[in-house]
């Protein structure tokens, strides 16, 4: 099987769950404290994402370079800003230009 193929595998995947989600969750009233637990899904997963991506690369330690510079940025805008948005677009920004000016 290409990768093309197993590509769109998973995103047809991952589409249906999604809808499927949607599709039982629609018109439901959740209790607040399982509202609440919902909110903090993002603000787990995230970090949790962008740890390992530090982390590792290639089941290996990542050495020190541009994915630390930016990671650092990121948290200064995230401790500053408390905004998601502003975090990740100027944390992705530093990503790009970390990696391409990094010897």
């Amino acid at each position: 099987m290409s990768f093309s193929i197993e590509v769109l595998i998973a995103a047809a995947g991952t589409y249906l769950l999604r809808v499927g989600v949607i599709a039982f969750a629609a018109g439901r009233a959740f209790p607040p404290r399982v509202r609440g637990v919902l909110r903090l899904i993002l603000a787990a997963v995230l970090p949790a994402l962008v740890a390992n991506s530090l982390v590792f690369e290639d089941n290996n330690f990542r050495a020190f370079g541009p994915w630390y510079v930016a990671f650092a940025v990121a948290l200064g805008v995230a401790v500053r800003t408390r905004s998601m948005g502003w975090t990740l677009s100027i944390g992705m920004s530093a990503v790009w230009i970390a990696t391409a000016v990094w010897p």
